[in-house]
């Protein structure tokens, strides 16, 4: 592993030494940042291009709708009005092929009635009527105008100059006294030479059409009117009272547009008698061949250009606003952006000098270091150790290359050390773990921690390990361990901790159904050898109680001091006669046995033992002990330095006097 070198001082001393590559480093920025620039203005452009053709083909769209709306419209109503016309004509027709009429001898009162019917039938008439060749009214469904003379209307002369049987002429709208603008159809009545004999006409009703163009009305704003083939406005729906009546033929209009055009259908844009609103109008002119009219009618439909683009305006505002907002945050972000990354760079440039710091400071650590420091490869192959690792192992890197990790564990801890490998390739990809090795100072305990390292993927690359030698702590707890289980006089195991063995073996016994007998043991007159020689005498004569155990007992029979001079002795596996020998074994080696202190006083004692058993009716440790310690009193009231088993009386051995 090597170092930079570097030139110690602060930070800002060592910055000038990078100032080539900072250089570099911020001309390559600066460029990046001019494209980045580029890049966005062109997207915003695009995005706006997209923006504004988009608007541009929905304004085209919603024209088109419109304009086709307003079209369908106004053929609509003209196809009504001309489906109306035609009845009429039909219905005139049919009364110029009466003879009467033909021959003027016409009975007024019957013709009348007839026309009546006639009249009440058709809603689109207003009245009917025969006019003779003076102009006087000879029969109508309107019997009140009777007897008038009607030579002086225009709609009479008209007829009169134009006395063709075929054709039907239609008045130019005049006052009529029950309506303000009427529209007559007329058709000639000929003589046998084809002399003018009079009339027959229609009077169209402008309360039913009126109904018929209102019925086309799909929005507040939009209206239509009918006009004269001369430019006389006749109908309007909704009434328009100023426009009923104008002659649109005075000067440049949209009726003069639509008859200049010489087409039948004809779109208008602008403004309407010099109204503040520019207007869409759809005009469509009735003059079928089949009914050979002299004049045609016009049927116009508008609606003021505003409302039509009323919502396209208000989604062209919403997009433009988007677009202003998107491009604002769009700048704005690019230049925090390009602010944070040269504050980036900058702060870039200070922690690369840091870094190198850092990397020697770093390696003086793991290499001066007591912790054991080691990278694996992803097969477990060393790739570094440091110093601390070759001095304890005493090996180098070279002589680990093609070792595996867990060389130099112990084989009862083999398993351990590739658990401990493998959970590495799991997450969260770092372990713990105790290991004994074998080492250069013999078997250590190491306590490892493990962190594997990633790349982006998430895959682990290699592992770093940190050991620590843990051996002295260890036996430090073990020490400690020991010293809160064992009685430190007699070193048997004190009440907690047999009371705990014990109670796990009993258990198993009343699973198993084993055999298992106890001893509770209690040395004789024990206060009288404390009395007469001394505790530190009788704490030599409770160390001799404690070595005969050891020398009489088994090794898997459990032995504990539970206070004073009181022993008990937990027998696996031991019924009760084998107990009692057992027991009877452990009196006789303590009867036989002395103590000499070093004054050369002897010092001889005997001990009492209370023998029971595990039976059906023991449930608990606690009663076992019961037991026995009722067995171990009855000795001791029936004469010391015996065995008494628990619910017998026996005396087993004669009390032997203490010497």
């Amino acid at each position: 592993m090597h170092t930079n070198n570097y030139i110690p001082g602060t930070m800002q001393n060592m910055l000038p030494a990078l100032h080539p590559e900072t250089h570099a480093v911020s001309k390559r920025a600066k460029k990046k940042a001019l494209m980045q620039w580029f890049v966005l203005w062109l997207a915003l452009a695009i995005l706006g291009g997209a923006i504004g053709a988009n608007l541009f083909i929905d304004y085209g769209r919603t024209a088109d709708r419109e304009q086709t709306s307003l079209s369908t419209q106004a053929r609509i109503v003209a196809q009504n009005i001309e489906l109306q016309l035609a009845t009429c004509n039909r219905m005139l027709e049919e009364l110029l092929d009466d003879l009467s009429i033909r021959h003027i001898s016409y009975d007024a009162q019957t013709g009348t009635q007839y026309l009546q019917a006639i009249a009440n039938a058709m809603p689109g008439i207003h009245s009917i009527g025969i006019i003779d060749s003076d102009g006087i009214l000879i029969a109508s469904s309107r019997p009140e105008s009777l007897g008038g003379n009607f030579s002086h209307l225009d709609y009479f002369q008209t007829t009169k100059r134009q006395p063709s049987s075929r054709a039907m002429h239609v008045s130019a709208p005049y006052r009529d006294p029950y309506i303000p603008h009427a529209i007559t159809i007329t058709r000639a009545i000929r003589g046998s030479r084809g002399e003018f004999r009079g009339l027959v006409y229609a009077t169209l009703n402008p309360d039913y059409f009126h109904s018929l163009m209102t019925s086309v009305l799909s929005v507040p704003d939009m209206w239509n009117t009918a006009i004269h083939g001369d430019g006389l406005v006749f109908l309007s729906a909704p009434k328009r009272d100023p426009l009923n009546g104008t002659d649109l033929a005075q000067a440049p209009s949209f009726f003069t547009a639509h008859r200049d055009s010489g087409k039948a259908t004809s779109i208008f844009k602008g403004k309407v008698l010099n109204s503040g609103n520019t207007q869409i109008i759809a005009q469509h002119t009735i003059q079928p061949a089949s009914l050979n009219m002299d004049k045609p009618l016009i049927i116009a439909v508008g609606r003021e250009r505003a409302a039509i683009f009323n919502s396209w305006v208000k989604a062209a505002l919403v997009h433009g606003g988007l677009y202003l907002f998107i491009s604002l945050i769009a700048v704005l972000g690019l230049y925090a952006y390009q602010a944070r990354q040269r504050e980036f760079g900058e702060k870039e440039t200070l922690a690369n000098a840091a870094l190198r710091a850092s990397e020697e400071n770093h390696r003086l650590i793991v290499e001066n270091t007591m912790d054991l420091v080691v990278k694996l490869d992803t097969d477990g192959h060393f790739t570094y150790v440091n110093p601390a690792y070759t001095k304890l192992y005493g090996v180098d890197l070279d002589q680990l290359r093609d070792r595996e990790h867990d060389q130099d564990v112990v084989d009862d801890d083999k398993h351990l050390a590739d658990m401990f490998f493998k959970q590495l390739f799991n997450p969260p990809h770092a372990v713990a773990c105790n290991l004994r090795e074998n080492t250069v100072k013999g078997v250590r305990h190491v306590h490892w921690t493990a962190q594997a390292i990633l790349d982006e993927s998430g895959n682990v690359t290699e592992v770093i390990c940190i050991g620590r030698d843990v051996t002295q702590q260890i036996q430090h707890m073990n020490k400690l361990e020991e010293q809160a289980q064992r009685d430190q006089l007699t070193g048997l195991a004190n009440r907690r901790h047999f009371m705990h063995v014990a109670g796990v073996e009993f258990a198993r016994a009343q699973r198993y159904q084993n055999p298992l007998s106890l001893l509770a043991l209690d040395a004789d007159h024990f206060k009288n050898i404390n009395d007469t020689y001394g505790h530190q005498a009788g704490d030599i004569v409770l160390q001799k109680f404690s070595q005969i155990f050891r020398e009489v007992l088994r090794e898997v029979d459990i032995i504990g001091r539970i206070g004073g001079e009181e022993f008990s002795v937990l027998l696996p596996e031991t019924e009760l006669l084998s107990a009692v020998a057992v027991a009877e074994r452990l009196l006789d080696a303590i009867v036989s046995s002395k103590v000499v202190l070093s004054s050369g006083v002897t010092i001889r004692y005997t001990a009492s033992i209370g023998v029971a058993t595990l039976s059906t009716t023991t449930d608990t440790l606690s009663e076992l002990l019961n037991e026995a310690d009722r067995a171990l009193y009855q000795a001791k009231n029936s004469g010391r330095s015996r065995v008494n088993v628990a619910g017998v009386s026996t005396n087993v051995t004669e009390e032997v006097p203490l010497a």
